[in-house]
């Protein structure tokens, strides 16, 4: 598995895994090239309809193939009364903080992977989403994960911290107005994190060799999920 800190070519882009695969690799969902895993020092709230007023967390990558395959997050929940689900928003950057919203991603396959830091009411869960081939430029991006309330109005979603005090790229941002942050702030305000911090991630991607390009394009025609190309 690579490496986050092998992937840093200069400042603000990051790329790794890029390679070129056989037919059957190239339409089996792709590989990993961006790694950030969770560290376990923190997490911060990013929720719809829970026990506290509606928040966002996001965090930036740099998209370095053809197509997204999918995306991985790292959410600390409640226990047992946990979320109904969860959500990704996908945007371009919008000058160092999340500008134009792109597309959402929904319905994921979510793993409980135990306690999460020696307490039992919170637990973490991996929640990973199939992009399909989702056509994105070689650009800066920013995800923010977020959990949906189930309801109860008691249960909680934060997304977990990587990289605390040394992010690769940007420190991840925060926005809530019920919670005072109406416009995007990054999470080293005192009121936050209080230190810079990446969030816990991972997105792998297709870079598919010439041969197999047509093939691609002839699945992008007829999948139901199809998206367009987006440009700048």
């Amino acid at each position: 598995m690579l490496a986050k800190r092998c992937i840093r070519l200069f400042p603000g882009v990051l790329a790794c895994g890029i390679g070129m695969w056989n037919a059957p690799r190239a339409l089996a969902g792709g590989v990993l090239f961006w790694q950030q895993d969770h560290d376990f020092v923190n997490a911060l709230s990013s929720e719809i309809g829970t026990a506290v007023p509606g928040s966002n967390t996001a965090d930036d990558f740099f998209f370095s193939g053809a197509f997204l395959t999918n995306v991985t997050v790292f959410m600390v929940a409640s226990f047992p009364n946990q979320p109904l689900t969860y959500v990704v928003d996908l945007y371009r950057d919008g000058g160092g903080r999340p500008g134009t919203l792109v597309t959402t991603f929904h319905n994921p396959a979510i793993i409980d992977r135990g306690v999460w830091n020696a307490m039992p009411e919170w637990h973490l869960f991996e929640v990973s989403f199939d992009t399909g081939l989702l056509p994105l430029p070689g650009e800066l991006f920013w995800l923010s994960a977020y959990g949906i309330g189930n309801g109860s109005m008691q249960d909680r979603a934060r997304w977990g911290t990587a990289s605390t005090g040394d992010p690769i790229m940007s420190q991840g941002m925060f926005r809530s107005a019920g919670q005072g942050f109406p416009d995007w702030t990054g999470v080293s305000h005192p009121d936050l994190l209080g230190v810079p911090s990446d969030f816990a991630f991972h997105l792998s991607h297709l870079l598919p060799s010439p041969g197999v390009l047509p093939l691609l394009a002839l699945g992008l025609l007829t999948h139901p999920r199809r998206r367009r190309w987006l440009t700048a």
